[in-house]
């Protein structure tokens, strides 16, 4: 992924170097600005330089909003006065467009919710605030508030007033109104009350549309620009695998379809976020197999009930969930909506508890597996891969289950790999070499690098010794021999672009004519990387190594990803380890006739 521009390093800390637009030079006397990102990981640093390029972006047309406010207003000429006067009718406008600025603000915004522990605290400096400026005569300290803040304000918009004026007794009554009329609608908004109803005749009909910022422009978003928004600004940004993405897409889609894609995410509520999460605990499993995308939520709630549909997964429902939540949060954060109405909303189903996920194969089920006739003699590796026969033929359905035991490569990872994946070291330790910037290393124009899961996911895994001696490296010779590229070109992809779809089915077919039956944690292919975790916690092999070789992320121990990560031979003593008790394998090493 391309390093956007504006994203730089200083010693081991990223910065987003902000370039002030021109027009917009003279107002902040500097042509740009270095903003630490506090963190030294790129990708962290990516994820917020996304998000302070955004509110740098609305920042700079709030003030274009703020310059644009003022400049068709009259400069009153009082350079000649002892006092600085504004005409009644400009002094009004200048108010207004004053207290519009002051309530756009991301500060002027926030409930008690998002203050925490500190909102008792807010509180009481608002209304004491309040207090002074309904009577600042007797206020000193609120009177001169008032003054400085006329004086900042007619400055700041090039009014000339000479150190020597003083001034208009009527303006700053006016500026008094508008600052009261500001702590008074910021305190109902700490309650979650955004009428924004100023309690003065003045400002009676007050909305910031009559003076748009930056804020209010973004308001009018509906549901659906803002999650096309959102993809862009931060699912586009994030290392996903583009299965993820289907996921995500679905959930949004989802999302979309519950709320309206033409409803003001504005006027969205959190009672209705609320029903989304409540829905979505009541869908089945494949609800968008099972019903049409005009079907509504009550009619696919009532039917899943009358059927007794299985429910969606809890891990699918924490998904829409999570999806939903991150959208308002963002929306909250960039001022397209006014509060966190999203905040602690957790998804309604029964987490499965680790004991009863995804399971290990036992040692009886393994034995199973590889004395299957693929592995022992069959008729052929396609109809008949299960009737006992003369032949082992090593091609995808023999290679594959082995692989996936023998180093703890996810099924999609296997059935990508190419012979220029199978490397050696300058030891000579022979590993799998993955990684997604294979084509560009190796020069392989035809080949866009492989699609791995995660940025952990690139990784080296070294070859164990029952592979080699299984005949895997001879299988991969004949393959670069014969000119192949991939491995295993046998295997066709699904509809959905994807060798794992189909290989996965095709796999369950086999669990059950091996005699492993399916229970309830779903017997799957899955379950090698699970069947290998155990084997090496057996052998006491580090969670690191682990880790390393299985491409998990350890992402929340910052340590661990500084580096290249470990290589091959490193690994290789450790994976030598790995213990399976009890599980046959001389028929997997002894000459027999192959194909």
């Amino acid at each position: 992924m391309t390093k956007p521009p504006g994203l730089v390093t200083r010693g081991r800390i990223w910065y987003y170097r902000a370039r002030v637009p021109k027009d917009l030079i003279r107002a902040y006397k500097e042509r740009e600005k270095w903003i630490s990102l506090e963190t030294p990981d790129y990708r962290e640093a990516l994820t917020r330089f996304h998000i302070v390029a955004a509110e740098k972006q609305a920042e700079y047309e709030a003030m274009r909003q703020r310059r644009e406010r003022f400049a068709g207003l009259k400069k009153t000429d009082s350079d000649k006065s002892e006092t600085f006067s504004v005409d009644r009718e400009e002094a009004i406008a200048i108010a207004r467009a004053y207290l519009a600025e002051r309530l756009s603000t991301v500060e002027s915004r926030k409930t008690a919710r998002q203050y925490g522990e500190a909102a008792g605290d807010i509180r009481i400096e608002l209304s004491a605030e309040l207090g002074g400026l309904r009577d600042p005569d007797d206020d000193p300290v609120a009177y001169n508030t008032v003054y400085q803040e006329a004086r900042a304000l007619l400055k700041s918009q090039g009014y000339q007033v000479q150190t020597r004026q003083r001034l208009d007794g009527g303006f700053l009554d006016l500026v008094r109104r508008a600052l009261a009329a500001s702590y008074a609608i910021e305190i109902e908004r700490l309650d979650g009350n955004f009428d924004d109803d100023p309690r003065d005749a003045l400002f009676r009909g007050f909305s910031e549309a009559e003076y748009p910022t930056a804020a209010t422009v973004n308001r009018r978003l509906n549901v659906q620009e803002s999650v096309d928004k959102f993809w862009k600004d931060e699912i586009t940004v994030e290392p996903k695998a583009a299965k993820t993405l289907v996921k995500y897409k679905a959930g949004f889609e989802l999302l979309v379809r519950f709320l309206g894609g033409e409803t003001l995410i504005s006027r969205v509520s959190r009672d209705k976020l609320l029903q989304y999460r409540d829905a979505v605990s009541r869908l089945p499993s494949n609800y968008s197999k099972r019903f049409e995308a005009t079907d509504s939520f009550e009619h696919m709630v009532a039917e899943t009930e009358r059927l007794r549909l299985p429910l969606m997964k809890f891990k699918t429902q924490e998904m829409y969930v999570v999806l939903m939540t991150r959208l308002f949060k963002w929306a909250a954060n960039n001022g397209f909506i006014s509060n966190q109405i999203a905040l602690d909303i957790r998804p309604r189903g029964l987490k499965v508890p680790d004991a009863h996920k995804r399971r290990s194969f036992t040692i009886d089920e393994l034995n199973a597996i590889f004395q299957a006739p693929v592995y022992t003699g069959c008729l052929d590796d396609e109809r008949g891969y299960a009737k006992p026969g003369p032949l082992i033929i090593k091609r995808s359905r023999y290679w594959v289950p082995l692989i996936a035991l023998f180093t703890g490569m996810r099924l999609g990872e296997i059935l990508q790999l190419r012979v220029d994946n199978i490397r050696k070291s300058r030891l000579g330790t022979p590993f799998f070499f993955l990684t997604e910037d294979l084509a560009e290393d190796d020069e392989d124009k035809d080949f866009d690098g492989m699609e791995l899961k995660t940025f952990a996911s690139r990784r080296e895994v070294p070859m164990h010794s029952l592979l080699i001696d299984a005949g895997f490296l001879e299988f991969v010779h004949r393959a670069r021999k014969a000119g192949r590229a991939e491995l295993f070109p046998e295997v066709p992809k699904a509809a959905d672009g994807k060798k794992s779809t189909l290989f996965s089915k095709r796999f369950s077919r086999f669990l059950m004519k091996a005699g492993v039956k399916p229970d309830g944690s779903g017997n799957c292919f899955h379950m090698f990387r699970h069947t290998l975790r155990d084997a090496l916690r057996r052998a006491h092999v580090s969670e690191e190594i682990a880790d390393a070789v299985q491409g998990w992320s350890r992402d929340q121990k910052t340590g661990r990803s500084y580096g290249e990560g470990f290589e091959a031979d490193t690994l290789a003593v450790h994976w030598e380890k790995l213990s399976l008790p009890d599980f046959r394998t001389e028929h997997l090493t002894s000459p027999r006739p192959t194909r």
